[in-house]
């Protein structure tokens, strides 16, 4: 068996990783593509600092950038689409009987997935994994952009969904239990996160720190002064605890000197969470955060730890909240979560 695996950033690495330690057998093949979509030079360096911190057995087997929004002229955006058609067609004579795609929105990975194989596996992509179920409870449909689609028909690719012959898509997810009769096209297969489960064993416990897991403010809330006004009120909660406060990698809305005054540590990293606390000396037992899907693996590689999550009231969204009131329930039935009102 002979797999190509395409990746566009940290958590589907980390993703990729399980999904190799898990399904791929060690005298089976890989390859991993990885798709940087960023925008500057810094972005790539750290996928490859992700990909380096995971032991893969073997180097990626290339790395293309397809932010589309710096190919400014028709001319140019053309002449990517051409690239990748060159690219997908060496691809194809490598004969790879499985891809597993980072992102179902990505439209680029699923026109290669889409020339190479029709058995595919798509890969978590943290708590957006609601909304795609939710997208996919009736007969699957192609979730890319459609100014990607025009391009990639004129080069005679496609990002259109491959199915099974029940009309079913395949996943490698941390949400497996989240499978009901609604979501009847969907193959769930379980990441346990066993790889990164081992890494986890050894760690020592320390009762006085905790840590705070952020998130994009930016993006949830359609006025920042009660986001700020709720970090406040927790702050006043978290009174006498030493909090260690870690960024979302897209974070925007507050900076560092916000959280400091806090008399929060923030902690400067641009690895994803789960390998930042590997570099801890120790590990906390208690989590805070607002919604994370940190907290499914987290969970997952220290069972003991316990989570309180603060409940963001309905009218401070500035987006549809019905993604956000699935998750928040899911937390109120989970005994390992603490919902707190403020």
């Amino acid at each position: 068996m002979k797999t190509l695996i395409i990746v566009s950033n940290q958590l589907q690495i980390i993703n990729a990783r399980e999904y190799i330690h898990s399904c791929i057998n060690s005298n089976d093949d890989y390859d991993i593509i990885l798709n940087s979509i960023s925008r500057n030079e810094k972005g790539h360096k750290l996928l490859l600092e992700t990909y380096a911190n995971l032991n893969f057995s073997k180097e990626p087997l290339t790395m293309f950038h397809s932010n589309l929004n710096g190919l400014f002229n028709f001319h140019n955006k053309l002449k990517f689409y051409y690239d990748l058609k060159k690219l997908t067609s060496k691809l194809e004579n490598k004969k790879y009987d499985k891809v597993v795609i980072g992102e179902i929105w990505n439209g680029i990975q699923l026109a290669i997935a889409n020339k190479i194989s029709d058995n595919q596996v798509f890969l978590d992509e943290g708590n957006s994994s609601y909304r795609i179920f939710e997208k996919l409870k009736g007969k699957p449909v192609s979730l890319a952009k459609s100014s990607v689609k025009t391009f990639l028909k004129a080069v005679r690719l496609s990002s259109n969904l491959k199915y099974d012959k029940q009309g079913r898509v395949s996943f490698f997810t941390l949400f497996h239990d989240k499978k009901t009769s609604k979501y009847k096209h969907l193959i769930l297969q379980k990441n346990n996160l066993e790889y990164l489960k081992q890494r986890f064993e050894n760690s020592k416990l320390n009762n006085n720190k905790v840590v705070f897991i952020g998130f994009n403010a930016l993006e949830i809330f359609k006025d920042m002064n009660d986001y700020r006004h709720m970090l406040k009120t927790m702050s006043k909660d978290l009174s006498g605890k030493d909090v260690l406060y870690f960024p979302h990698r897209h974070e925007r809305g507050v900076t560092a000197k916000d959280i400091e005054n806090l008399g929060w540590t923030y902690m400067k990293t641009e690895l994803p969470m789960e390998l930042s606390l590997l570099s801890l000396d120790e590990l906390p037992k208690q989590y805070y955060m607002f919604f994370s899907s940190v907290y499914d693996s987290v969970s997952n590689l220290q069972p003991s730890a316990r989570f309180t999550s603060y409940f963001i009231p309905l009218e401070f969204y500035n987006r549809e909240t019905k993604v956000y009131e699935i998750i928040y329930k899911s937390y109120e039935e989970n005994s390992n979560i603490e919902v707190k009102y403020i």
